[in-house]
């Protein structure tokens, strides 16, 4: 049985992307990852809307050391509790689409 990996081209959305798929495994199965920009985009603005977000749609439930604190500043904000909590909650979601971008792009994130 042959395993490893080889490259595969796909056609997406008229765009060509240089693809990996796995070839066989102990099932016999033959296992397709494919990345696209459009799940990355779309985690990104998830996270843009409570960081974390995008990271548990990917898959990575570390999102959630992201969303916890955030949602927690969202509560700071409406309960006026703290001025500035919009702009920390603001500079969260910025840095956790960073992540949750580059982690469903090259498969790790920027920490």
């Amino acid at each position: 049985m042959l395993s490893g990996w080889v490259p595969l081209t796909v056609l997406y959305s008229g765009r060509i992307f240089i693809q990996q798929v796995a070839i066989g495994n102990r099932a016999g199965l033959v296992e397709l990852h494919v990345q696209g920009t459009g799940r990355a985009v779309f985690a990104a603005v998830l996270c843009l809307a409570l960081a974390g977000l995008g990271h548990i749609f990917i898959g990575q439930w570390r999102g959630i050391w992201f969303a916890i604190p955030s949602a927690l500043l969202l509560y700071i904000h409406f309960a006026g509790l703290w001025e500035f909590a919009d702009v920390a909650f603001l500079m969260l979601g910025i840095f956790s689409a960073f992540d949750a971008f580059s982690f469903a792009q090259r498969g790790y994130g920027i920490i």
